[in-house]
């Protein structure tokens, strides 16, 4: 197969039993919106066997899909750190969550992608302003992501507009570059990977998405764990863990 234009990366374990249908709306999206070759890459962290088998049939099936196994389930942060380094698309996306509902998001992405790069890192934001319109509901969830944003901005001075979503894509030279250094084996790799790449100088362009049902979902635990591995690495840094020039 040539070189793909852009890669999926699927962290995927337990049960997944949604995955089948999800990686084929991904296949559907891809063939539909790129003329170029694609790639879509599961890294098992752990499924059960039936999807194991499952995953196995697509791999015989499906050129352009590749199953990846992380033998020792060590976070999703290892498994996408895994799936940036090894798969070979020019563009890498994380969609976070459920892939088959959140791959439409790449439609508000393709403009800065082509014909000519836009940015090094595009990253999917929901405005205050649309959730407004569409979720007053979720205003509250929103306003402590805009609460955890500032406290990055001053904690890292970083030009960091959105460290909470998980929607981005990173051309290969930029995922390259950052997930190589990754330290990070929880859900913080997503923070630990803009503050890397502010740090390096690349070009982060935030782009308007719509809101999906799952960045509406909150988790205290989740929220405070985010908070102290912030903190935790903004000491990494002061003791110059990371190998930045």
């Amino acid at each position: 197969m040539s070189k793909p234009f852009i890669s999926v990366i699927i962290p995927a374990k337990g049960d997944f039993e949604n995955l089948p249908l999800s990686l084929l709306d991904i296949n559907y999206f891809l063939e539909k919106k790129f003329e170029e070759p694609h790639e879509i890459m599961v890294i098992d962290s752990g499924l059960e066997d039936e999807c194991r088998t499952t995953m196995s049939k697509f791999e015989e099936k499906m050129k352009n899909f590749k199953l990846l196994t992380n033998s020792v389930n060590e976070g999703t942060g290892r498994s996408i750190k895994m799936g940036m380094l090894t798969s070979s698309g020019s563009w890498k996306a994380i969609l976070g969550g459920d892939e088959g509902e959140k791959i439409n998001s790449l439609s508000y992405m393709i403009p800065f992608m082509k014909p000519s790069p836009r940015a090094d890192i595009l990253i999917g934001t929901t405005p205050l302003k649309n959730v407004v319109k569409e979720a007053p509901h979720y205003l509250p969830i929103k306003f402590l992501q805009i609460a955890y944003n500032f406290f990055i901005k001053i904690l890292f001075r970083a030009r960091i507009e959105d460290s909470w979503s998980d929607v981005r894509c990173f051309s290969e030279n930029s995922a390259e570059k950052i997930f190589s250094m990754l330290k990070f084996d929880s859900n913080i790799y997503g923070l630990e990977s803009l503050v890397l790449a502010d740090r390096m100088g690349l070009r982060i362009r935030y782009v308007d998405i719509p809101l999906d049902k799952e960045s509406a979902m909150f988790s205290l635990k989740n929220y405070l764990q985010m908070i102290t591995g912030a903190i935790r690495m903004r000491w990494w840094l002061f003791r110059k863990k990371y190998a930045l020039n």
